[in-house]
């Protein structure tokens, strides 16, 4: 206790210490894209988590995985390699609270805060991070009047971050069991990109592609995706333990998030049929082939 209490005094010495920037980094900050929040079944005692896999303008794939919680903070890899950056500094007392992105200039941001538990209200702290140089270009307290509102903590309220020419993203999160974690992308000309995280047969980065036949399925997936109704009881209830899915449709207009985490049969009717156009299992393995491969 003696000890949160001492980080939490070092941190209002330090904030004290840094003047409160208005500075160009919040109008980049302003005009990015929110980074959408994922189901918490692989994030224990997290308000907030990201799994995202994203595309620079150059087409480099980067993976942003994160959560709001202790000792919760962002990190970044660039499949194939297994190298993590840290485009935030994090503690006992400083959590991410939001992340955006501006893929027209290869730009990640994490805004920082402090539980308001602790006391003294929250002091927004911004990090900006190159994602073409992969470096971090700039930390800084920032004025909380000067920023925007802040992103839904809803993954159906953020908007989406689609890459170029994609047509729908699946993401699959974990629960509490042996859940296949991975993020699959499907393009407009075909063009599969997979990320396997955990209980998959393949992890890491898988490119694939599509005939025009199975092209022509996906889209008639996406028409369909138009008659689902979210906002029934059962889709709006999640169980925290279950796995996630999350299916973010750029094909459509508008763009559409739809999210299952329990209950949302006409979401995983959705998901599993585009597993089955995508042939998903070449990657993660069957169901018995999983309890041996990853």
């Amino acid at each position: 206790m003696l000890g949160l209490w001492a980080a939490a005094l070092s941190l209002v010495a330090w904030s004290a210490a840094v003047p409160i920037a208005r500075d160009s980094v919040v109008d980049r900050y302003v005009h990015a894209v929110c980074l959408p929040t994922g189901p918490l079944g692989s994030f224990n005692l997290a308000t907030k988590s990201w799994n995202e896999l994203l595309e620079t303008s150059s087409g480099a794939p980067v993976h942003v995985t994160g959560a709001q919680r202790v000792g919760g903070g962002v990190v970044l890899a660039y499949p194939p390699s297994a190298r993590e950056y840290f485009p935030a500094d994090s503690s006992d007392t400083l959590y991410p609270s939001e992340v955006r992105v501006d893929l027209t200039q290869d730009l990640l941001f994490v805004r920082m805060s402090a539980p308001p538990i602790l006391g003294w209200g929250q002091v927004p702290i911004l990090f900006e991070f190159d994602l073409r140089k992969r470096t971090r270009v700039t930390d800084l307290r920032v004025d909380p009047s000067a920023l925007p509102p802040p992103c839904s903590d809803k993954p159906s309220g953020s908007a989406p971050v689609a890459r170029r020419g994609s047509l729908i993203t699946l993401r699959r999160v974990m629960g509490e069991g042996p859940d296949p974690d991975y993020v699959v992308n499907v393009d407009t000309d075909g063009a599969v990109r997979y990320q396997g995280h955990a209980y998959v047969c393949l992890r890491g980065m898988a490119i694939g592609h599509l005939s025009a036949e199975a092209v022509e399925e996906v889209r008639r997936i996406i028409r369909a995706s138009a008659r689902i109704d979210t906002s029934t009881e059962k889709c709006r209830h999640s169980m925290i333990d279950y796995p996630g899915t999350i299916v973010t449709i750029q094909g459509s207009v508008p763009p559409r998030t739809l999210t299952n985490q329990g209950f949302c049969h006409p979401v995983e009717k959705l998901a599993r049929a585009l597993e089955a156009t995508i042939g998903i299992e070449r990657w993660i393995g069957t169901d018995q082939q999983r309890k041996t491969c990853h």
